[in-house]
């Protein structure tokens, strides 16, 4: 009821800021129609709102081994592979011969998201795309990976989209209006409204040109109508869509991350995967059909049957630095915040729990792990869902799931300390305590693009890519410059044409110098396969 109270008070809130260019009697309509335009809003929802799901019950699943979509994603994906690869080598494969190569992007917010789409671009150009299996992101990577997944675009396309939306102000992309009746929408299904809510808004709005329309209020009512109508009928991408883009094998299979937060685990986080399939706890192997992401579980079994969480949501999930409480903030970042801020915080927070745990507005779920026996989360019916770049900025976590079996990982690290490899000693440590080895990793030269192989055929290859200087592309950017003084950094969140141009190009042209190493490296992989074999 009180859902209903406060739809029906937005609504009449909408009425009542009407444009000053609209005459007295359509204003006047506007208010007396309120109760009128609230009924027809309502109906809409229960006629119009259609949600396949409705009447399906939604079960936890508890395995190590991979979901029986994802094993047939494996099955299509491996041809397309196969083929990939067999062009660039001009050699015939058998079919147990076929590499899983998986890229790891990380966070950083723009620069990421940017350097991201220049090296899937380079990736592309070289032939190298198709040849890819999995690509995990982080932060602001995810944002990327949720604009190429969310459009019905091609690649490049979709790049020039992204460079138009991010020349303007995030502010600018959505109407205060807009935002509201979205949040009113979430309400009305029960979906949590916060801070990190109208992150996402703002973000999805942002990418998706087709809703980002700040011309929202100069609409006359009839437009406003339609424009509610497209939103009931859930226009906005849902994550469980992009499995149409991957069923087939045509695309490589996406997979985002963040960690859940505030909870008693000995100080570790525990990595909660979001792949079109599937949306689960990585540690404790449960996972629940990513369809169902919102909905209140009890002892495995879904109770309702609310709409899947929103892709604006999850991308402000997945996104969600600012949510960081101080004492990660003290841990985590102090060398990024001043000296007399540091020492303020140190002083404020002694002997202050409370204020040393606080969070701004974080992002709170239904826990589908509630009451589920023996699981580590069965106390909590809500988890706090933080941005994952608080505990590795690199998302290797999904990746060394032992059934996905990589044998090649190129990282992609877009991190603000790449010369120290900070992030790749953070991953390198997660895989250790998870029982995954990786190949050892020398840091004496970290600071460039580097291939840590191992004798071991189990063990993946890894391939480091930090976003570094190259002269040949361009003498006079240095993205590590640039992410202490200009543009890149991770706080930027409008890129003129020109530095996104710049940083896309660096990116793509990286991944392009270094294609035929790449190639290289597979064919040696396939050898010393066909010799074990």
């Amino acid at each position: 009821m009180k859902r209903l109270i406060f739809f029906y008070i937005l609504i009449i809130f909408n009425f009542l800021f009407s444009e000053n260019n609209l005459d007295n009697k359509e204003k006047k309509y506007r208010i007396i129609g309120g109760w009128s335009f609230y009924s027809l809003l309502k109906d809409i929802i229960k006629t119009e709102g259609t949600n396949v799901y409705n009447s399906t019950q939604a079960r936890v699943r508890i395995s190590t081994e991979l979901s029986n979509q994802e094993l047939n994603f494996l099955k299509n994906r491996d041809i397309k592979v196969k083929s990939a690869i067999e062009n660039l080598i001009s050699v015939k494969l058998n079919n147990n011969q076929v590499p899983r190569i998986a890229l790891c992007f990380s966070g950083g917010g723009y620069r990421a998201m940017i350097s991201t789409l220049g090296a899937l671009a380079g990736l592309k150009l070289s032939g190298l795309l198709d040849t890819v299996t999995y690509i995990s992101a982080l932060s602001g990577s995810t944002w990327a990976i949720s604009s190429i997944y969310g459009h019905n675009l091609d690649l490049f396309d979709n790049i020039r989209l992204v460079k138009e939306q991010v020349s303007k102000p995030l502010y600018l992309s959505v109407s205060i209006k807009f935002m509201l009746e979205n949040s009113l929408y979430k309400l009305f299904y029960g979906q949590n409204c916060n801070m990190v809510g109208i992150w996402g808004v703002l973000l999805a709005e942002t990418l998706f040109s087709d809703l980002n329309k700040g011309w929202f209020r100069y609409l006359n009512y009839q437009e406003q109508y339609n424009i509610l109508t497209r939103l009931v009928k859930s226009d906005m991408p849902k994550f469980s869509d992009f499995r149409n883009k991957i069923d087939d094998g045509q695309m490589p299979m996406p997979i985002c991350t963040s960690i859940v937060g505030d909870i008693d685990t000995n100080n570790r986080y525990e990595w909660v995967e979001y792949n079109p399939y599937e949306i689960g706890f990585i540690e404790s192997n449960t996972f629940i059909p990513s369809w169902s992401f919102g909905r209140k579980f009890i002892n495995g079994v879904s109770t309702d049957y609310s709409l899947e969480l929103g892709l604006d949501y999850l991308m402000g999930i997945w996104g969600s630095a600012f949510t960081v409480s101080v004492k990660e903030l003290l841990e985590n970042y102090r060398d990024s915040i001043s000296t007399a801020l540091s020492k303020t915080l140190d002083l404020l927070t002694i002997n202050n729990d409370k204020l040393h745990k606080f969070r701004l507005s974080p992002a709170k779920v239904s826990n589908f792990a509630y009451s589920l026996d023996k699981h580590n989360l069965k106390n909590y019916k809500r988890i706090t869902l933080l941005d994952a770049g608080l505990a590795c900025n690199l998302p290797i976590a999904p990746l060394i799931r032992k059934n996905r079996k990589i044998d090649i990982m190129i990282i992609f690290d877009y991190s603000t300390n790449v010369k120290s490899a900070v992030e790749l000693k953070k991953a390198e440590i997660y895989a250790k305590d998870n029982g995954v080895k990786l190949p050892d990793i020398d840091y004496s030269n970290i600071g460039k693009i580097n291939i840590f192989k191992d004798l071991n055929a189990d063990i993946p290859i890894i391939i480091y890519m930090p976003l570094i200087k190259n002269s040949a592309y361009c003498v006079n950017f240095d993205p590590e410059d640039s992410i202490q003084n200009g543009y890149c950094s991770t706080f930027n969140l409008k890129y003129k044409t020109y530095q996104f141009d710049e940083l896309l190009g660096l990116n793509q042209y990286n991944l392009i110098s270094y294609s035929s190493e790449i190639v290289n490296l597979i064919e040696t992989f396939l050898d010393n396969k066909l010799i074990i074999n």
